[in-house]
């Protein structure tokens, strides 16, 4: 019977691998901190798509029509009195002096055009400001005139609107910026409530909605996972282990990510659950193949290169199998579904790899003779 080829050869080469291993997280740590969200929703229409063809061309055409943010103000004792009205006006003018604002409208800035004799057509307030006894006429030509300034002030006379447009070819970090002046600015003039509403705002909303879900998913699966290692082999080691790999693997796989694709969007937040689950599947059968073989063998060494010639293969096919399934995903004509596909394959593939040089080289580095007496002691007790 021929020997079979040993893969762990000598004591220096876990210690080769763990170093590797360390250099290449820590080179990877920083390209993973310029990890961005996508929240580009566009993106999901195929971009063959007549519909879509059409709506750029329009935009190219006409500019962007989503770069206005709408600004709701209450008022509980009324709009229409003089104090209120020049804290709005004050606060239009706070809002004009803002980085990256283009353009701000609110009720004592619109402008009306009327036909004065012999003069001709002049440009006249809607809202008479600094004339309070001029107040009530000027709401009941507002409510009773169907002009379009007539949407800048709510129908129970409770609460106004400001219009702001800003400059459309900012980043998404000068957006959320933008979003946290205006709400400061607004707070600080102690109105009884306001409510801010636009593209940037529901962007920003977004991608906080999706980093925190994804935390509270990753964080959920997390602790399901460290549970049933705790039962399963109720050793510190074997818990802290696993978890290290799949947080390396994780590391290799967003910054992959970061590097060829460039952001995150919804689709891809899930990729650390799965990983979670693969990863703990392949740890599992590695530790479990590893004692069952220890045994037998009564030596370390050749209880872990059976493992990696047994498990390792077994692992492989199944993790080169998940990921031509995802990598299918790759022919439907969606962007953020073809990404989705390929990088959880990558990863996928990553895990295995992680997993099944990392974890047999941690062992063979920490696995003390104590630990090696007590798979004894249960395999004694057991008969």
């Amino acid at each position: 019977m021929k020997n079979k080829r040993e893969i762990v050869t000598s004591k220096s080469l876990p210690w080769s691998i763990i170093l590797i291993i360390l250099v290449l997280t820590a080179v990877s740590i920083p390209r993973l901190l310029q990890l961005k969200i996508d929240y580009n929703i566009e993106n999901f229409f195929d971009p063959k798509d007549p519909d879509l063809i059409y709506y750029h061309q329009h935009r190219e055409t006409f500019e962007s029509d989503n770069n206005f943010i709408l600004i709701a103000i209450e008022n509980k004792k009324g709009i229409f009195n003089s104090s209120f009205l020049h804290l709005i006006d004050s606060t239009t003018k706070t809002l004009k002096g803002l980085k990256y604002v283009e353009n701000v409208l609110s009720p004592t800035t619109l402008k009306k055009v009327i036909k004065v004799p012999i003069v001709g057509y002049i440009n006249a307030p809607v809202i008479h400001l600094n004339e309070s006894e001029r107040l009530m006429e000027d709401k009941e030509k507002i409510y009773n005139t169907n002009d379009f300034f007539q949407s800048f002030f709510s129908q129970d006379t409770a609460s106004v609107l400001i219009y702001l447009t800003k400059d459309v070819s900012i980043s998404a970090p000068a957006n959320d910026s933008l979003i946290d002046a205006i709400e400061s600015t607004l707070k600080a003039f102690n109105y009884d409530d306001f409510h801010v509403a636009g593209k940037i705002k529901t962007q920003n909303y977004y991608v906080t909605t999706v980093n925190k879900e994804m935390i509270i998913l990753t964080g959920a699966t997390s602790l399901l996972l460290i549970l049933f290692l705790i039962f399963t082999f109720r050793r510190f080691w074997s818990v802290a282990t696993p978890l290290l790999i799949l947080l390396t693997s994780l590391i290799f796989t967003m910054t992959l990510i970061q590097v060829f694709i460039g952001a995150l969007d919804l689709l891809m937040t899930l990729i650390p659950t799965l990983l979670f689950i693969i990863g703990i599947s392949n740890s599992v059968h590695i530790l479990t193949g590893y004692n069952e073989e220890y045994l037998i063998e009564q030596n370390k060494y050749k209880a872990v290169n059976n493992t990696i010639r047994k498990i390792g293969r077994t692992t492989f096919l199944t993790a080169l199998t998940t990921a031509i399934g995802f990598i299918s995903l790759y022919f439907i004509d969606i962007p953020p579904i073809q990404n989705f596909g390929i990088a959880t394959a990558v990863g996928v593939m990553i895990t295995w790899l992680v997993s099944i040089t990392v974890l047999p080289s941690a062992i063979c580095i920490t696995q003390t003779k104590k630990y090696t007496s007590n798979l004894k002691r249960k395999k004694n007790g057991a008969k």
